[in-house]
């Protein structure tokens, strides 16, 4: 199931190094705009993730590095997602 908040910490984590506490504003504004758009809970979540990204590219300043920033957060994302979940705490 869809859950865009670690998305979204990743993509500000990034997103800082250029954008600085701007970051989190423009994170939103992709997230909503992503959110606003995909209503069928029959999407995948890599149909979420790629709608995400276009949506994030769309409210960066032009100038960017777009491409990298974008295989930033997928990289991230990817190795979250891929990464055991640990069910006890220490």
């Amino acid at each position: 199931m869809w859950n865009p908040d670690p998305l979204t910490a990743i993509a500000t984590r990034v997103l800082v190094e250029y954008l600085g506490v701007a970051a989190q504003f423009v994170v939103e504004d992709a997230m909503d705009a992503t959110t606003a758009t995909d209503h069928s809970p029959l999407v995948s979540d890599e149909v979420h993730l790629r709608s995400f990204l276009i949506n994030l590219a769309q409210h960066l300043p032009s100038g960017l590095p777009i491409e990298r920033i974008r295989q930033q957060i997928l990289a991230q994302y990817t190795a979250q997602a891929s990464a055991p979940h640990n069910s006890t705490k220490k």
